[in-house]
């Protein structure tokens, strides 16, 4: 099997890699597995959740799995319901690496997310995910995302309708500006340009910190971190050597 440099990468929050963690270890010593359910854009798979499916096989249960198709089909429906689509799947590994086998390989769809998971009898190791090109399978980048807040200012608030604060999952400020505007239609236009910069007269914080003096839009956001969206503030009397209209 061939390794290169990831050309896609998992977006996977806490609470997601919390829950397989806890599936894999409760299922030890056999295989466990399930679909992960979210979006795919720009070379990203961002994982909003992940089910739990029955593995439909018994008698090699340690070392194969055959996920339900009806599990499946569940999942795909209540994910069309939300606006999502199932983008992967998951399961262990029981004492052997998370790295995929021929077996799953040969069972393995492209466009797809495959995340494994390697567990012992002390626990969970490695979670690593794959995806499949051209008959191989490629390593992907797991990036954690972070439970952020954003703080509206009272401009805003006719977008989220009255909320002071919003809450979403990101890797980078650029990400929970996105999330935020696919929950508030219309308000992204206000703080980023056509060209999806910050405006003029917008200032974006993280904590104590203007993103303008980190990384930008692409400054990593911590764990439990706010985000402030703050307006500037700024006028004056004269407008190019002339007395303001408004005096």
């Amino acid at each position: 099997m061939t390794l290169q440099a990831p050309a896609h990468q998992v977006l996977l929050p806490p609470h997601v890699r919390a829950d397989l963690v806890r599936w894999a270890h409760a299922g030890y010593p056999n295989e466990t597995c399930g679909l992960v359910v979210g979006l795919q854009e720009n070379g990203r798979t961002r994982v909003r959740r992940a089910v739990q499916a029955r593995n439909l096989v018994t008698e090699r249960a340690r070392d194969r799995f055959e996920l339900d198709p009806v599990d499946q089909l569940a999942a795909d429906r209540a994910a069309q319901g939300e606006g999502l689509a199932v983008v992967g799947v998951w399961h262990s590994h029981p004492d052997h690496p998370a790295v995929p086998s021929e077996t799953d390989r040969a069972a393995a769809w492209e466009s797809w997310s495959y995340l494994i998971l390697s567990v012992g009898s002390g626990g969970v190791g490695a979670l690593r995910s794959w995806r499949l090109s051209g008959g191989t399978f490629h390593e992907e980048e797991v990036a954690d995302m972070s439970r952020a807040v954003i703080r509206i200012p009272t401009p805003l608030r006719d977008y989220t309708r009255g909320r002071d604060e919003v809450e979403v999952e990101c890797a980078t400020v650029s990400e929970a500006l996105h999330e935020l505007g696919e929950r508030a239609p219309g308000i992204l236009e206000r703080v980023l340009d056509a060209g999806g910069k910050l405006r003029p007269f917008v200032n974006v914080f993280v904590g104590p910190d203007d993103v303008r003096a980190l990384q930008g839009l692409e400054s990593a956001v911590p764990d439990r971190a706010v985000i402030s969206i703050v307006p500037a503030v700024a006028g004056g009397a004269v407008v190019d050597g002339r007395e303001d209209l408004g005096r």
